[in-house]
């Protein structure tokens, strides 16, 4: 045990240095180093615009992100009433893998009047809030929707999941003379779940959220059909002329930005200066596992520490005084007794420490016994 604490605090204390190494002052020393002064200055100006290029490309992305999704806003509220449009969601899962989900738009989740509802909205448990653009004005206030999948299950999601609106969808006919519409069928069927949700994806303009449909559900999900099925001609009309004007501004500041990198590799002193970027690129990667090992290494003491310790020994203590008061043991008999108890103890911590020590030194030495042991 005292050995993989070792191990871990060098490790701890390895990646504070590496770390010390790849910072910008650092980066910087190692330049100045390296470079003449002349090359020097000329890289270092030209990395300097583009930082500050690349800052108004990333402003600029975000903007065309708000304007995208306040014209989503607006397409939906259309959508309120009549007919229930097709939809497809699109997010990307914890290994970067996209997904995307055929869907039928049921309505904005302030429209359910209903305790539960109302009590998610309020309670800001959806991380819904206002956003605003850098000059301060607010562009929109974004808001959740419910939509029905085709693998029946329920969606909540805000314009950040949107990729597709499409003209088709259920009509607004009810399914018996004189029964209610699918719109309010829908969501009465919703409100009998149980509000189980299962977090999808989220961002900073609001999560989406999963949860299971009923058999009551399961016919309407088989009316949404999918996507191969519907063609760009059923697309709604979707970018309003603001999300246009972003869109252009943001495709000529990466052009932009990209240009000005051509320029910095055109230098004469980059092939020393991208020497430098490789080593800080190979020192972040060396940070990235040695991290990794330490998780790895912290995981397994906390498996070997032993757990309930203090409970172990009280169970000892009052099973010795049991079998004092019951075999009325003398003072002589107590002491062999301690003494047993004592060397029981004793081999017990010597076995814990061999054995983290093993262990320690096994899986820096050994990627199979890593993977065996994980």
């Amino acid at each position: 045990m005292v050995s993989a604490k070792e191990e871990l605090e060098r490790i701890q204390l390895e990646i504070k240095h590496l770390s010390s190494e790849i910072t910008d002052e650092s980066i910087d020393r190692k330049c100045r180093e390296e470079l003449s002064e002349e090359d020097y200055t000329e890289i270092s100006l030209l990395q300097k615009r583009l930082k500050e290029e690349k800052q108004i490309r990333n402003e600029l992305k975000k903007r065309m992100e708000l304007e995208r999704m306040a014209a989503w806003k607006n397409q939906l509220e259309e959508f309120e009433s009549g007919h229930l449009p097709f939809m497809c969601l699109q997010y990307k899962d914890k290994d970067s893998i996209q997904h995307t989900i055929p869907a039928v738009f049921i309505g904005n989740l302030n429209s359910f009047a209903d305790p539960k509802i109302v009590n998610m909205v309020e309670d800001g448990s959806l991380g819904s809030r206002k956003q605003n653009d850098d000059s301060g004005e607010q562009l929109y206030y974004p808001s959740y929707y419910v939509a029905l999948s085709s693998d029946n299950s329920w969606h909540l999601f805000t314009e950040k999941w949107i990729k597709t609106v499409y003209k088709t969808g259920l009509p607004a006919v009810p399914s018996v003379e004189g029964g209610p519409l699918p719109r309010e069928t829908l969501k009465q069927l919703l409100l009998r779940e149980e509000m189980m949700w299962d977090k999808l994806a989220k961002s900073e303009y609001g999560s989406l959220l999963s949860m299971d449909g009923s058999v009551d559900t399961w016919s309407w999900s088989l009316n949404v059909p999918v996507l191969n099925s519907l063609s760009e001609d059923d697309e709604v009309e979707r970018f309003s002329q603001e999300h246009q004007d972003a869109v252009e501004c943001y495709k000529q500041q990466r052009r932009k930005v990209s240009h000005l990198k051509k320029t910095i590799k055109s230098t004469k002193g980059f092939k020393e200066f991208q020497k430098i970027i490789d080593m800080r690129n190979f020192t972040k990667e060396k940070i990235e596992r040695l991290e990794a090992r330490s998780r790895r290494l912290t995981r397994r003491i906390k498996q070997i520490e032993p757990t309930g310790w203090k409970e172990f020994l009280q169970v000892i203590l009052h099973l010795f005084l049991y079998f004092i008061k019951l075999f009325q043991v003398s003072l002589c008999e107590i002491r062999v007794i301690v003494f047993v108890l004592f060397g029981f103890l004793v081999v017990h911590t010597v076995i814990l420490t061999k054995l983290t020590f093993c262990l320690s030194h096994a899986s820096s030495s050994s990627p199979t016994f890593n993977f065996l042991i994980l």
